[in-house]
């Protein structure tokens, strides 16, 4: 069988979606999951397109101020 034959069953809405992420400012990803939910998403795993590291904006003021944050978090705890 030719891979994408077969008909892609599933609840999701793919117009509902789309209509909904309409304002989305990344409009590629936008189209690759409604292209997804469409017609079915690719399987395998790449794991060279994959970030290893992921860094907030945030996280060297809070590197910075290590004893804030502690004290923050140990009264939120």
């Amino acid at each position: 069988m030719l891979l994408g034959a077969e008909k892609v069953v599933t609840p999701l809405l793919w117009q509902r979606w789309e209509e909904e992420l309409e304002e989305h400012p990344d409009r590629e990803w936008v189209e690759l999951l409604v292209r997804g939910i469409k017609f079915g998403f690719r399987l395998g795993h790449d794991q060279s397109k994959v970030a290893t590291e992921v860094r907030c904006g945030s996280m060297y003021e809070a590197s910075q101020h290590r004893e804030i944050i502690s004290k923050y978090l140990e009264e939120e705890v």
